[in-house]
């Protein structure tokens, strides 16, 4: 009897020493900012949402002259974006089960990003090694059966560097485009846009600053007939390395760049929200302790107000879903186990609620995020695993991870899985 209560003691000290901790899901307020020309930003709105350019391009450069933001001349790049109508494939048809090939070549693919229109054509851009040119280049296809089969439908080429961390939005309305930016072995963050069928693309610079090098940008649009373009990357001079963003009021030409705070290195997201509102993500210090900081706009990108949203973490990313927003991020609990954990807002970005959403004791790392018809859903790395999850947006708790990769996970480790609806 003595061994059996002296074991039940055992194990109830174990188990609270080493269990982590229970997901409380703490609640906290931030600052949010107020616009710069409120009754100027929803005629802004209204007109956007009307498309009616002229007006838009009126309102615009009032509200751009109060801000103080300038828009540079078009910055064209040496890229090329030539349209393509096929995808290598694998000589030995090599699959695993119920996952499939997007591109499965023998040289290398990888760094994949996905964006969906709203009829449900897929378009994934990835880098890849082609046969014909001397640097890595970034190629995009699309699947219109929900991922059974793939066309590719353009590449982006610059015949003297490497590309690399692509990111694809797709815009529609006033016209229509597809949007990837990446940045090049130099370090300089550009954009692509091409037709959905991969004609008429041309490529531009987001920033012309010099002796800065500019990189890990994240793209997106709004949802307006006449929308925006938003980007956010990591700028790094010999003075400081923070966030910048920039945006693009005629379908990815011309930028404004702007650096509008001193936060930011490694990683960052960005996502729009609704009304002119946005919210960029980004960790504060290099490496897997930092916290992680957002910064709202109200305005559609003309003042910023940015606060810590979690103490401790690194990778984050963002979706939203109009005011209710989710950052997910990887957590460092030990030299060998990461927790997914996330952030969530309902409001717009004032008040926040914290969580986790796998918190095992396996390695979890490099989640991604998207919003959905009915909810959230997360995509991460757990130790040679794609795992799934998802967030119903009248729900608190994240279901169960899910293995999703029937062992295809082991080769994202510079990336991790990319998650989008």
């Amino acid at each position: 009897m003595k061994k059996v209560v002296l074991l039940v003691v055992l194990l109830s000290l174990f188990v609270g020493v080493f269990a982590k901790p229970v997901d409380s899901h703490n609640r906290f307020t931030i600052p949010t900012p107020g616009s710069v020309a409120p009754d100027l930003v929803a005629q802004i709105s209204a007109a956007k949402s009307a498309g009616d350019i002229l007006r838009v391009q009126e309102l615009q450069s009032r509200l751009d002259a109060l801000s103080g933001v300038v828009r540079q001349p078009a910055l064209a790049s040496s890229v090329r974006v030539e349209q393509i109508d096929y995808l290598p494939r694998r000589a030995d048809g090599k699959s695993f089960g119920a996952d499939g090939y997007v591109a499965g070549t023998s040289n290398f693919e990888g760094a994949p990003a996905v964006a969906v229109s709203s009829d449900g054509t897929i378009f994934v851009a990835y880098v890849a090694k082609v046969d014909d040119q001397p640097h890595k280049v970034i190629a995009v296809a699309k699947s219109t059966d929900g991922g059974s089969s793939w066309t590719g439908i353009a590449r982006i080429v610059n015949p003297d560097e490497d590309l690399h961390y692509p990111d694809i939005a797709i815009g529609e309305g006033v016209q229509n485009w597809v949007f990837v930016s990446y940045h090049t072995s130099d370090n300089d963050v550009q954009v692509a846009r091409f037709s959905f069928s991969g004609s008429g693309g041309e490529s531009y610079s987001v920033d012309g600053a010099a002796f800065t090098g500019k990189y890990n940008a994240r793209i997106t649009v709004d949802s307006d007939s006449y929308y925006y373009v938003y980007i956010a990357y990591i700028s790094s001079s010999i003075f400081d390395t923070d966030v910048h963003f920039a945006k693009s009021t005629d379908f990815g030409v011309t930028w404004s760049p702007m650096d509008f705070t001193s936060t930011g290195t490694d990683y960052c997201d960005i996502a729009y929200l609704t009304g002119g509102k946005l919210a960029i993500v980004t960790q504060t210090s290099s490496g897997e302790t930092g916290a992680i900081w957002c910064a709202i706009s109200s305005d559609y990108g003309s003042s910023w107000s940015g606060s810590e949203i979690a103490s401790s973490g690194f990778q984050p990313r963002i979706a939203a879903n109009g005011d209710d927003a989710v950052v997910v991020y990887a957590y460092r609990f030990s030299d060998s186990d990461h927790d997914i954990k996330f952030v969530r807002t309902t409001d717009g970005g004032s008040f926040w609620t914290d969580g986790s959403v796998d918190a095992s004791y396996f390695n979890e790392k490099f989640p991604d995020v998207a919003a959905g018809e009915t909810g959230f859903m997360t995509a991460y790395w757990e130790q040679g695993k794609v795992k799934f999850a998802s967030l119903d947006y009248d729900e608190e708790y994240w279901t169960t991870g899910t293995d999703v990769s029937d062992g295809m996970g082991r080769g994202i480790f510079r990336r991790g899985p990319q998650c989008e609806v």
